[in-house]
């Protein structure tokens, strides 16, 4: 036993020594080296000129990387010289904390400019390098453990950045403005938390993720988002995890919006505003597979009510939907002159729609229609359905 002791010492001393020694060779080479490494290796693997203007390295118990001045050149057809440049980008890692199995991380972007381009061809202005495409890989799922190393978030920061994206040559940018966007594990709960903009509309988040290094393989945990765009508010709270080999959810969704035509505008699509906008789900995900249970959608104005009911069981290939809808309206003429309809006559008032919509992307059947319209001295109704209502086929009506 006594051997054994003393073997264990010595191997552990040998592994210091070796680490010592490592610390020592690598404090040899300056920063402004490593720095002009750095800048060569990602510019010959992305075919970009890339540049750090300043780099800061100190290795110890903590490793630590600073650079400042970051710039990575844009793709050519683009008029934005840069994809990508940062005032700074600071990461750091702990070691002690690998000997439990953490891999304790902090990071911070300040001033960071990020360009998400496509070209006349459709491609990204962050293909990078060869454009050659990698060999598919299959992946084999284990689980018959966890994670070796988990990832313990102590504070992953973006402050005063901008994200701006136009994808399509034709297609007006938008712009993400951050002022500051932290995920933080202050004790065992890790905590997001967003104050931004997209466009001129005001953007927030803030929610608590559990203990996000245990989530990932081992435990479900408490999940609770809340976030808001303009006058739109979202929602979710429920348990989320193992989020390993396949991720595990159940959570309630909710959303509400003052106004349909204000989240269409967003999208730079304009419409008559028909309402104000609330959904309550269920979301789940077993093994990976989403699904949307006990959907109830509400669409109310002053010259509509719209209400549909459903689920859908594979949101992941949009399988399985099915919905029960209804319209109704008691302003009818006013409802479709209010969507710019030029109609030759008045129009009865009362209109009912019911329907039952099932399917999938590939084929989306409407069956069970029944609209019943109706005034002072007329009621008419109509029944029938529609087998293929993505390629207009198999239309009936009586």
């Amino acid at each position: 036993m006594k051997t054994v002791l003393r073997m264990t010492g010595k191997l552990l001393l040998g592994l210091l020594g070796l680490l010592v020694l490592a610390i020592i060779v690598l404090k040899l080479i300056t920063d402004n080296q490593y720095r002009e490494w750095i800048n060569g290796a990602v510019s010959n693997a992305t075919d970009r000129e890339f540049s750090i203007d300043k780099l800061e390295l100190d290795f110890g118990t903590t490793l630590r990387a600073k650079a400042e001045g970051v710039s990575l050149a844009n793709a050519a057809w683009s008029e934005a010289p840069e994809a990508l440049a940062a005032r700074s980008l600071e990461a750091e890692i702990r070691l002690p904390a690998l000997f439990k199995g953490l891999a304790d991380i902090t990071a911070v972007g300040e001033g960071l400019e990020l360009s998400v381009e496509s070209g006349p061809n459709g491609e990204s202005n962050w293909q990078l390098g060869s454009a050659q495409q990698p060999e598919p890989v299959t992946e084999e799922t284990d689980s018959s453990g966890g994670l070796p190393i988990r990832p313990f978030i102590r504070r992953l920061a973006l402050l005063d950045s901008e994200i701006t994206s136009a994808v399509g040559p034709s297609t007006l940018p938008r712009k993400l403005t951050i002022g500051e966007f932290a995920v933080t594990t202050p004790q065992t709960d890790t905590l997001v938390q967003l104050d931004a903009a997209l466009d001129e509309y005001p953007l927030s988040m803030d929610g608590n993720l559990g203990p996000l290094d245990q989530v990932l393989d081992q435990v479900s945990a408490p999940l609770t988002l809340n976030a808001s765009l303009a006058d739109i508010t979202l929602g979710i709270n429920g348990q989320w995890g193992p989020l390993m080999p396949a991720p595990d959810l159940a959570a309630q969704v909710n959303l509400a919006a003052p106004s349909v035509s204000d989240i269409l505008a967003m999208a730079g699509i304009q419409i008559a505003d028909p309402g104000a906008l609330d959904v309550s789900a269920e979301l789940l995900s077993d093994d990976g597979q989403l699904a949307l249970q006990s959907v109830e959608t509400s669409v109310g104005g002053e010259l509509v009510d719209l209400s549909a009911t459903g689920g859908i069981t594979n949101v992941n290939a949009l399988e399985g939907i099915d919905f029960n809808v209804l319209v109704d309206t008691d302003t009818l003429h006013r409802l479709v002159t209010h969507f710019g309809v030029e109609l030759p006559g008045e129009l009865p008032a009362l209109a009912t729609v019911e329907a039952h919509v099932h399917g999938g992307i590939e084929v989306l059947s409407v069956s069970d229609i029944e609209i019943q319209v109706g005034d002072e001295g007329l009621s008419a109704e109509v029944t029938g359905g529609i087998k293929d209502a993505v390629g207009l086929k198999g239309v009936s009506a009586q």
